[in-house]
Order: structure tokens, then C-alpha cells, then sequence
């Protein structure tokens, strides 16, 4: 048996930049993602390797619906940079900054590739502080100040301790359907039970114990009586198995 040997006058220059290619990602790269890159003297191998093709031309940003990308990215200056030169960690923590940002993933793509996918809080509820509205999420973390657009159809929210009681207030006024969407703001009054305001001013006092039953029984009430949307201003359901109503009248039932 015979071995045919082909000599191909490519093999070895294309041998030889294979092995730069490898010997510069295990060398050179964790010493250049140490260095300042916003030296007005960059380092020459990054410079040769950006010219190579290993320069960041591409950014996409994924998941940003209400977040503006375009300040961080220039804080960064990441644009035609050495991709290796740049720590995905500083990115990352850029974006984190953002009080929109809940998580953020940064990959990395050869030739020159950088994509961040974003995961955005969502807003549930206005929280009302003395003057200023603000946009929180679903733990009380502030995500916008009074410039809130679009969700100003959200419920608002004030009290004493209120932002530690998101979950609780949700869980009740979206139980029922009904009346979900008559409910315009929820006081959380004397740190211990709901007052409910409705979109026609009507207030709903909840008991400190079961409030959820409590809301379950005022739908019932609205859907055979319609005891919310009629001359009534106050609905007291803050002792079981009694109502007390207050109209515009001064008059109790």
C-alpha cells in the first residue's frame, strides 16, 4: 500500500494563520480585555486584529418596549471596538443601570457581533408619594417618575407600607372581573386593611380580615344590584355578613 502525498502551496501560510488565530484567543485576548480601550493609544494588537475583521459592526438590542437603548450605547462606545477587548460584564452592568432593566443577557458573535436581550419590569400600579407619581413593579421598585405615558389607566396606590402589599391588593381586585375595571386607586389605610376607590369616587372599605371575600361579596352586590355604580359613596363591608351604604345625600342604608 502506497501513500499519495499532495502538496498544496496554500497549506502552509493557511497553517500558519490558523495557529496566530489560535495562539492570539489563548495569549493575547485576557490580556487585552484588561486594557483601557479609551486610551488614545491603542494597544497595536488590537488595532491589527480589528483590521482583520474581529471589530464590533453589529448591536442588536432585544426586549427594550419602553427603555431607550440609544444613551447607554453611547455611554459605551463599544462601536468598532476589538470584540474580545470588550468585557461583556461592563455591558451588562450598563444596561442593569437602567431602572427599566429587570435582567440582561450580552452575547458575543464572531465576526463582530453583539446582541443584548432585555428583560423589562412591568409596571402594575402608580404609587402616590406626597407630589410625585411613581411607576412600580409588582415588589415596589420604582421604575419611572411621573413621566409614565402610557399606564396611567393603572391602579393607584398610597399609604404607609403600600409597596409591600402589591401582591396582596392584586390578588384581590383581579379576582373578580367585574369590578376589576371600576377600580381606579387602593389606599392601604392604618397599615392594616384597603380602602378601594372607584373610577365613579365611590370607596369601598375592606375588612382588615378576608378582604378578598369582602371583594368577592361587593361583585355579587354590583351584579344583582348594581350598588356600586348608583348614588352610593361609600360601600363599608368592613363587618362580615353587614353593609352599610353612604349616598351623596348624607342618607344610610
Amino acid at each position: 500500500m502506497s501513500f499519495k502525498i499532495i502538496r498544496n502551496k496554500y497549506t502552509l501560510s493557511t497553517l500558519t494563520i490558523f495557529l496566530f488565530l489560535c495562539l492570539s484567543y489563548f495569549f493575547f485576548i485576557p490580556h487585552i480585555q484588561n486594557m483601557n480601550l479609551n486610551n488614545e493609544n491603542p494597544n497595536f494588537i488590537q488595532r491589527t486584529i480589528s483590521k482583520l475583521g474581529f471589530s464590533i459592526d453589529t448591536i442588536i438590542v432585544e426586549g427594550n418596549n419602553f427603555m431607550d437603548s440609544s444613551e447607554v450605547l453611547e455611554d459605551i462606545d463599544i462601536v468598532h471596538k476589538f470584540i474580545y477587548g470588550v468585557k461583556l460584564s461592563t455591558v451588562k452592568d450598563a444596561f442593569s443601570q437602567n431602572p427599566w432593566v429587570k435582567d440582561v443577557l450580552v452575547l458575543r458573535k464572531l465576526p463582530g457581533l453583539i446582541t443584548i436581550k432585555i428583560i423589562e419590569r412591568e409596571p402594575v400600579a402608580i404609587f402616590l408619594n406626597e407630589n410625585i407619581r411613581h411607576l412600580v413593579d409588582i415588589n415596589g421598585y420604582s421604575i419611572a417618575e411621573d413621566n409614565i405615558g402610557v399606564f396611567l389607566t393603572l391602579v393607584q396606590i398610597k399609604g404607609e407600607g403600600v409597596l409591600n402589599k402589591i401582591p396582596n391588593l392584586l390578588n384581590i381586585i383581579n379576582s373578580e372581573s367585574l369590578i376589576t375595571k371600576l377600580v381606579h386607586k387602593a389606599t392601604w389605610v392604618g397599615n392594616r386593611r384597603w380602602d378601594i376607590t372607584l373610577t365613579n369616587q365611590t370607596v369601598i372599605k375592606l375588612p382588615e380580615e378576608n378582604p378578598l371575600e369582602a371583594w368577592r361579596y361587593a361583585a355579587t352586590l354590583q351584579q344583582k344590584k348594581a350598588v356600586l355604580t348608583n348614588n352610593s359613596k361609600i360601600v363599608d363591608l368592613r363587618i362580615k355578613g353587614k353593609i352599610f351604604l353612604h349616598n351623596y345625600n348624607n342618607q344610610n342604608t
